[in-house]
């Protein structure tokens, strides 16, 4: 029978198990080099989650150029990837989230039992970096909204 909790497509899924490894919640803006951050600090043991690359699993699409018509099904990936951190027990996890929001920082943070690793270079800096005009709008756009 379809698991409504275990596949749910939720932004903010308060029903996920805790974690068994440490987690870390590495936020930040579009551009500001959240990916670059895990990529050098996780080891082989470790697990990297970044909804643009559950976006990329699911539809072929990297996440920033994928369509919305994909989103539930990459949140879905995401969130199974989260509910898998409660069997992991080597190396650490790092959640990718933009958490522009002292509220979802908050609640990752509780859920996950995570700690924060913010990676929030300037708004120029990123803008004069070799981007999508996409990425360039979503970091304009998390600006506006950060707390």
């Amino acid at each position: 029978m379809f698991d409504t909790v275990r596949y749910s497509s939720d932004f903010y899924p308060d029903w996920l198990p805790a974690p068994l490894c440490k987690v870390f919640l590495v936020r930040g803006p579009a551009g500001g080099g959240k990916s670059t951050y895990c990529a050098e600090a996780a080891t082989d043991f470790d697990a990297i989650i970044d909804l643009d690359e559950c976006f990329e699993k699911v539809c072929g699409v990297f996440g920033h150029d994928a369509g919305p018509e994909f989103l539930a099904e990459a949140l879905i990936e995401r969130n199974l990837q989260l509910q898998a951190l409660s069997r992991k027990s080597t190396g650490v996890a790092y959640f990718i989230n933009s958490a522009p929001k002292k509220s979802d920082v908050y609640f990752w943070e509780s859920i996950l039992t995570a700690e924060t690793v913010s990676i929030v270079p300037t708004l120029e800096t990123i803008l004069s970096r070799d981007i999508s005009d996409r990425r360039k709008f979503l970091a304009q756009d998390w600006f506006r909204e950060a707390e």
